[in-house]
């Protein structure tokens, strides 16, 4: 069991003036904004020996003390909830993950995720992920839709795990993405990390970080918006989404990275009232393929595209997909 611990801190030259929620956003690698903020305002962060507001600036030489508190400790349990199948065998579970449900348990999400679904339905499922995580070789956004591939043994989850870590996993995306004045092909490769000013987003405009790879081509433009089919080549946390964003061209219905929809007028009337139908952001993980971790054959799953976003799709770009 992991206990309460201190971390404490000084302000340095660089730091002069920053705000205390910002100057420990920068110095609590792992922990958002908000986190802060919330254990700001619990009483649990002292400057100079007293309590502050999270707009405090900090000055050279001022210390930090934080007593972070013992994280929530969770436990996956199956729990008998809906959950679309497109395969299964002995070695692996293909699921079409429905908007809104979360991948594994963690802080807000203690339960109602594939992880408590798939638990019901296999019984000895792969341990490599952990007690919270296990079988999940890769994760979708919970508002993400789409294919999602789960793996059953130990042997079957490590053979997968290489093939992502190869880039030997194809994957494809469906988007709307707002602004239709974008490139009919396009590659983004960039560092990616988290964002210095806000720790629960991620940017890839950051001096250091990971590689970041995102492939896309145009499938047809509206007035107002842009589908989009996209190959992530690397699997960073919110990279389709940050890519675009960053470009421009930020997914419809983003929440976290999104833009406000452009100005209604009698020629766009109909798709922006479209757009704003939609209760999630339009990202659909429609295609995946890779070779099988017992019988060594390509294999290949789509998700059938749901039925907010083809409502979406066929109002804006007049097209049905399935």
């Amino acid at each position: 069991m992991m206990e309460d611990r201190t971390l404490c801190f000084e302000a340095g030259d660089e730091d002069g003036e920053l705000r205390l929620d910002l100057f420990l956003s920068g110095r609590m690698k792992g922990f958002s904004r908000s986190q802060i903020q919330k254990m700001i305002e619990d009483g649990l962060v002292l400057l100079n020996g007293g309590a502050a507001p999270p707009s405090r600036k900090v000055k050279t030489g001022s210390t930090i003390t934080v007593s972070v508190p013992r994280p929530a400790e969770y436990e996956a349990v199956p729990q008998d909830l809906p959950l679309e199948v497109l395969y299964e065998d002995s070695d692996i579970l293909v699921i079409n993950k429905s908007a809104g449900m979360v991948v594994h348990p963690g802080a807000g999400n203690p339960d109602g995720t594939v992880v408590n679904a798939v638990l019901s339905r296999c019984k000895d499922l792969s341990g490599i992920g952990g007690v919270l995580r296990p079988g999940i070789v890769h994760r979708l956004d919970k508002e993400t839709s789409g294919v999602l591939l789960v793996a059953k043994n130990d042997s079957a989850h490590q053979n997968l795990g290489d093939q992502f870590k190869r880039r030997g996993v194809n994957k494809e995306y469906i988007a709307i993405a707002l602004n239709p004045e974008i490139p009919d092909k396009g590659k983004f490769a960039t560092k990616f990390g988290r964002s210095r000013n806000d720790r629960v987003k991620f940017s890839s405009r950051v001096r250091a970080g990971k590689e970041a790879v995102t492939e896309y081509e145009v499938l047809a433009r509206s007035k107002t918006a842009a589908l989009i089919l996209v190959k992530p080549k690397t699997g960073r946390t919110h990279q389709i989404r940050v890519h675009l964003c960053e470009s421009g061209h930020p997914i419809a219905g983003d929440k976290l990275y999104g833009r406000s929809y452009p100005k209604t007028s009698p020629e766009n009337t109909d798709e922006i009232a479209a757009l704003k139908s939609l209760a999630r952001h339009a990202l659909h993980a429609y295609y995946i393929s890779f070779i099988h971790p017992r019988t060594g054959r390509l294999k290949e799953f789509k998700a059938p595209i749901p039925e907010d976003m083809r409502s979406v799709i066929k109002a804006l770009f007049e097209i049905e997909l399935q």
